[in-house]
């Protein structure tokens, strides 16, 4: 435990005081139960406290003992004592209306609070996390799990606690976290879900965070190719996990999420569980993944990344359409190769070719991209397309239930295009992985040739599906289960 000098320690105390008696005058104090957290700029003015002699003196006494607050200090290494002195403050109010004390120096939780500081102060690296709520996401047994330096916890409570459970998991770990909120909670039921965190300490937390967010999204990638799954992202909470700190937790609402402009392919669903044979497989499919994606001096993109990157925002789209453009684009950068000529047809053998399996035939697949690529043509290149063209055309795909809402077929047809997409992104990783590659990314000399051959193509399939077998996730390489629609009982 870091111990707070004593003459900030003093300062501290006797600026709470002060700045009790101009929160009471400005009628900030006492704080609804509800909504204990006040900010700067939106509840009070800096103004109205930093020109107290307190606050300079507070401010002065944690200069004197920590040398990156002087004003002699470089800029780049420079910190300012004032960010700290409002966050605690600002900690001091909050923790005061929870534990229902009286903003006084010597309530217990300014003693609290004054530990965060002693803390905060004295670091030079601090935590940060984030905390994102994601959909049709949970675990085998219902408990939390470890998997790719993230933390999966279920959301078990009832529908009318949900919410309530959701921002306690947050806020347990980003102290505070309702602060982002702007009295606005996000919410949302799509069930069942998950709180997915990542969490780490770093020197630049205001980046940090940045690397903490990839960190969950790598993890839905995988999740994603290795289950195939609907789990969508609702909304993310970041910042610092200590409650007085430099940067105040902030909010992120991911655009398939707004109720009003949702698509409706979000009724489809077909939920992962995941347990603790998931740990080799995400491992495995991460440890390929890497090999494949070799990184070239001077390449700034590939198509490889425009496949992944479209694979996932197929996820956040808010309209059928949009994600049907999206995910045919990724398809094509994951399996087209470079020559433009005669393109769907390329699309429809090469996929024939290396995706078949006894319960996805060659003959469906081939059939199916032909219908996805007509469907997506009319979207793209101009012309109407009515709604009785648009259900005949959807209706032809193998994998749509027939005679459910229109918006559940829709979402069908969307996530037989998505299940193509994260086949030929695993047939890629797998086929360029290892020391000898069968597939290099961004090499497409001979590939139709190669494939052509009855030989060959049976080689490749089966050293594609042998390596996710190798660390047991052959299931990834069929045809997943078919969806429900989430207005229905799962067993339906």
């Amino acid at each position: 435990m870091t111990i707070l000098d004593p003459r900030i320690a003093v300062a501290a105390k006797s600026l709470i005081a002060a700045a009790a008696h101009v929160f009471e005058r400005d009628r900030i104090l006492p704080r609804p139960a509800f909504h204990p957290y006040i900010k700067i700029g939106q509840d009070y003015f800096g103004g109205s406290l930093m020109y107290l002699p307190e606050f300079e003196a507070l401010e002065a006494a944690v200069a004197k003992v920590h040398s990156r607050f002087r004003e002699e200090t470089p800029l780049p290494e420079r910190d300012f004592a004032s960010t700290y002195i409002f966050s605690f403050l600002e900690a001091c109010v909050a923790r005061c209306c929870r534990n229902d004390e009286p903003l006084s120096a010597t309530a217990e939780s300014v003693e609290t609070s004054l530990a965060d500081l002693a803390r905060t102060l004295a670091s030079n690296t601090w935590e940060v996390a984030c905390c994102r709520e994601i959909s049709h996401l949970t675990t085998l047994d219902g408990r939390p799990i470890d998997l790719l330096e993230v933390t999966v916890t279920p959301l078990i409570a009832s529908p009318a606690d949900h919410t309530r459970q959701a921002h306690a998991l947050v806020d347990d770990v980003i102290a505070g976290a309702e602060r982002a909120y702007l009295r606005e909670a996000p919410s949302g039921y799509d069930p069942p879900e998950s709180i997915v965190v990542a969490r780490g300490c770093d020197g630049k937390p205001f980046e940090f965070v940045d690397v903490l967010s990839d960190r969950i999204e790598r993890f839905l990638l995988f999740t994603r190719l290795l289950h195939a799954g609907t789990c969508h992202s609702m909304y993310e909470v970041r910042g610092e996990t200590c409650l007085v700190r430099r940067f105040d937790p902030t909010l992120i609402l991911f655009r398939g999420d707004n109720r009003r402009m949702m698509s409706s392919t979000h009724a489809v669903r077909r939920t992962t569980r995941l347990d603790a044979a998931d740990s080799a497989r995400l491992a495995g499919l991460a440890q390929i993944f890497d090999q494949a994606v070799r990184r070239h001096p001077g390449v700034f993109v590939t198509s490889f990344d425009m496949a992944v990157h479209k694979f996932q925002l197929s996820y956040h789209a808010y309209a059928w359409y949009e994600q049907v453009v999206d995910l045919a684009t990724a398809f094509e950068a994951v399996l087209s190769g470079k020559e433009t000529s005669d393109l769907t047809l390329r699309l429809k053998t090469r996929a024939a070719a290396l995706f078949a399996t006894e319960s996805d035939s060659a003959a469906n697949i081939f059939r199916d991209i032909g219908t996805l690529y007509e469907l997506r043509s009319r979207l793209v290149h101009g012309g109407d397309l009515t709604q009785k063209e648009l259900k005949k055309r959807i209706r032809a795909i193998s994998s749509v239930t027939k005679g459910r809402t229109f918006g559940f077929e829709l979402g069908c047809a969307v996530d037989r295009l998505r299940d193509l997409v994260r086949r030929g992104i695993l047939a890629r990783i797998c086929l360029a992985s290892g020391a000898t590659p069968l597939w290099t990314l961004g090499e497409d000399a001979g590939v139709d040739a190669k494939l052509a051959d009855n030989r060959t193509r049976e080689e490749w399939r089966l050293a594609w599906h042998g390596i996710l077998e190798s660390f047991g996730a052959f299931a990834a390489a069929e045809k997943p289960q078919a969806a429900v629609d989430i207005i229905l009982p799962e067993d339906q």
